[in-house]
């Protein structure tokens, strides 16, 4: 396990508010994504952290330095590895009922077996398998945690997986998870398609009424309502983007100056 001063970049963007960044493109850079956001938000008894990275760093050491004597939540966005990598660091986490199914045994990494960076090794140490919390909390995506002086309300967003969920804050703050952000999109298949164009519009719907600050799984953070926007003006015409073939990814991609579309091969979904 490498060192939190080598792996974690750590940003306070408010007083109750930090963003711990992680590399992903360190480790696999054929998924094409740069930043991995993990977030903690501090009420006056209890912070959360949303999301838990990859696992190669002591991320619970690095939010047990930063939380004083606050209680802790652990909250998963959704189900993949590079959101719960760490979840093995702490008692108990939390996700929503329908991605909890995938974890009731290791998550495994055989995907990750041709993965061309150093921490092959890492994973390869694991067996190519993730563990998990001793204890998960299946979430039914309406609940409403009090964090103190602070309320952070579950919401679910299918699509992206299953269980997807966003978290918005009595402060303001949407956490979107990978339903909503810039760079590279995983969008899902047609199966799930329905789903996940619901919970875009209950997205927009909640940030025409709230104007949230808005913190993404990836890249850039801190975003306005512009994201949803941008977003939506090329999603809305994703079959005019230019497209090309990725085979590792079993995907076409879709190109544009802020977002890159991961769309599964037909039959591959």
């Amino acid at each position: 396990m490498i060192t939190n001063n080598q792996w974690f970049e750590v940003d306070r963007v408010q007083k109750n508010l930090y963003v711990i960044r992680e590399r992903l493109d360190l480790i696999e850079p054929r998924y094409l994504t740069r930043y991995t956001n993990i977030y903690l938000l501090l009420g006056d008894h209890t912070a959360v952290l949303v999301d838990t990275g990859t696992g190669v760093a002591n991320l619970s050491g690095l939010v047990r330095s930063l939380i004083d004597d606050r209680e802790l939540l652990v909250i998963n966005s959704h189900n993949h590895f590079d959101h719960i990598g760490s979840n093995y660091q702490f008692d108990v986490t939390h996700i929503h009922r329908r991605d909890f199914k995938k974890l009731m045994k290791p998550l495994q990494l055989d995907f990750l077996r041709g993965c061309t960076s150093r921490f092959s090794d890492h994973f390869a140490r694991l067996d190519w398998s993730m563990k998990f919390a001793p204890e998960m909390v299946p979430l039914t995506g309406d609940e409403i945690f009090n964090l103190g002086g602070l309320n952070l309300e579950v919401i679910y967003t299918p699509g992206h997986t299953p269980g997807s969920i966003s978290l918005l804050s009595s402060s303001g703050d949407l956490f979107t998870g990978d339903s909503l952000h810039y760079g590279p999109v995983y969008l899902p298949g047609k199966d799930w398609l329905f789903y996940y164009n619901s919970s875009l519009q209950k997205l927009g719907k909640i940030i025409a009424e709230a104007n949230p600050v808005i913190y993404p799984g990836h890249h850039e953070y801190g975003v306005g309502s512009e994201l949803y926007q941008d977003f939506m003006l090329y999603y809305e015409h994703l079959e005019e983007l230019p497209v090309h073939r990725n085979d590792f990814l079993s995907a076409q991609i879709y190109t544009t100056d802020a977002f890159t579309f991961v769309k599964p091969l037909p039959g591959l979904d």
